[in-house]
C-alpha cells in the first residue's frame, strides 16, 4: 500500500517480499547503527591527500568503516543511506569528528605526523547540514 501512495494517487501495487525484506534490512540496519555507535564498532581510515605539485601529503580525508561483529565489514554504501533516513547520522557525523580530533591531537594519524599537517576534509550528509551547527562532542 505504501509504495502505491508514494507513486501517486489512483495506483495499484501487487504484493511482492521483497519491499518486506528491505523494509526488515533497514529496520535491523538502523538498530545495529545504534548498537555500532554505542559500542565502538566504528573506526576511521584515512586517505591521503597529496600536493601534485609537491608530491607531499598535505591533509587527509577521515573514511568511515564499520566492522559489524556477526556480518563483518560493512560498506558505508551500505549503513549511511539508512543512517540519513533514521536521523542517526548527526550522531554518527559527530563521533566522525570527535575521532578524528582526538586522534589528530594525540599524534595517532601517521599522514600528520609524516607531512607536519594538521588539515582533514570532512563530508557532511545533507541532513547532518540540516541539523545546524554541532553543539560539541556527546
Amino acid at each position: 500500500m505504501f509504495a502505491a501512495k508514494e507513486e501517486g494517487r489512483n495506483r495499484w501495487k501487487v504484493f511482492t517480499q521483497a519491499p518486506l525484506q528491505a523494509e526488515r534490512e533497514r529496520l535491523r540496519i538502523t538498530q545495529d547503527l545504534r548498537t555500532a555507535l554505542a559500542s565502538g564498532q566504528f573506526a576511521l581510515h584515512y586517505q591521503p591527500i597529496v600536493n601534485l605539485r609537491t608530491g607531499k601529503v598535505c591533509k587527509a580525508e577521515a573514511l568511515i568503516r564499520w566492522d559489524h561483529p556477526v556480518r563483518g565489514p560493512i560498506h558505508p554504501n551500505d549503513f549511511i543511506a539508512v543512517a540519513e533516513e533514521s536521523g542517526l547520522i548527526i550522531d554518527i557525523g559527530r563521533w566522525v569528528l570527535t575521532e578524528a580530533l582526538d586522534q589528530l591531537g594525540a599524534g595517532r594519524c601517521c599522514w600528520a605526523r609524516a607531512s607536519r599537517s594538521r588539515s582533514t576534509n570532512h563530508q557532511w550528509s545533507s541532513a547532518r547540514l540540516r541539523a545546524g551547527p554541532s553543539p560539541g562532542p556527546a
